[in-house]
């Protein structure tokens, strides 16, 4: 499939540490309406969410399919954070977006205000959704997170077992009271030992979204793994089927050899 550069927000560039906080690409494409991003890195998809219209009402629901709660503890300046991304001409501008920083009091590094492991906890700190509904591994160190920032655990539905998608998630985007958001982290499919239980799971996920997309803002999807890891080759074979499902025109495979080889040339 040929691959259409203008669908890159960002086009494949050289980053460091691309897959933490780096943004090694941005692929976007509308389906009907419903917009779809594709990423390297998941924590442009607070970036993303943010686009969506009416998302600071806060009337959205959050489905979130992943395998990690990404609500790592994070030592910034609340103040600075709080008027930063309620801004959102500022989040819209990816230069200043890419530029946050914070001090690590552990080590006193200079590092990503919003990452991978925490973009979560920002969304939750300001309330960014109405409910949330969490397909996740560690439900228990979610909790203790949402617990340190007092917020309404009512709001939140858990699910831990991987029968929970096909048992919960028809209703969960269904029933939304307003739109809701869909994100994937490919990884979370990585914990399905059964080959055919995995790609029956992706599918059952992708039919739901195409049946009920009236009902959804936006798609992101989360790659995480780096073309060196074993898993690349199968983060391009679940792409191409949620390209088939949702009859989208994600490149397969979304980076070529070269642009792989830039990335790379990077990485620390």
């Amino acid at each position: 499939m040929k691959k259409i550069m203008e669908k890159f927000i960002i086009k494949p560039q050289t980053t460091q540490d691309p897959r933490r906080h780096g943004d090694a690409f941005l692929w976007k494409n509308s389906l009907d309406g419903l917009d779809v991003y594709v990423m390297l890195g998941h924590r442009l998809s607070l970036w993303c969410w943010l686009q969506c219209k009416d998302i600071l009402d806060k009337e959205h629901s959050l489905v979130f399919v992943d395998q990690h709660c990404d609500m790592s503890y994070w030592r910034c300046n609340k103040e600075f954070l709080n008027e930063n991304l309620n801004n959102l001409d500022y989040l819209s501008n990816l230069g200043n977006y890419n530029g946050l920083v914070r001090e690590n009091e552990d080590d006193r590094k200079q590092d990503s205000c919003i990452h991978s492991g925490n973009f979560m906890t920002l969304a939750t700190n300001i309330e960014l959704f109405n409910h949330h509904y969490l397909y996740i591994s560690g439900i228990d160190d979610c909790e203790r997170y949402l617990k340190k920032d007092n917020l309404n655990l009512s709001k939140f539905n858990f699910y831990e077992e991987i029968e929970d998608v096909r048992k919960n998630l028809e209703s969960n985007i269904k029933n939304c009271k307003n739109k809701c958001i869909v994100d994937i982290d490919l990884d979370f499919f990585d914990k399905i030992e059964n080959g055919d239980t995995k790609n029956k799971t992706l599918e059952h996920i992708c039919k739901i979204i195409k049946k009920y997309k009236k009902n959804i803002s936006c798609i992101t999807i989360a790659i995480t793994d780096l073309p060196t890891y074993n898993e690349w080759q199968e983060r391009q074979t679940q792409l191409e089927t949620i390209n088939n499902i949702l009859n989208l025109d994600i490149p397969i495979p979304i980076l070529t050899d070269e642009e792989i080889k830039v990335i790379e040339s990077n990485i620390r």
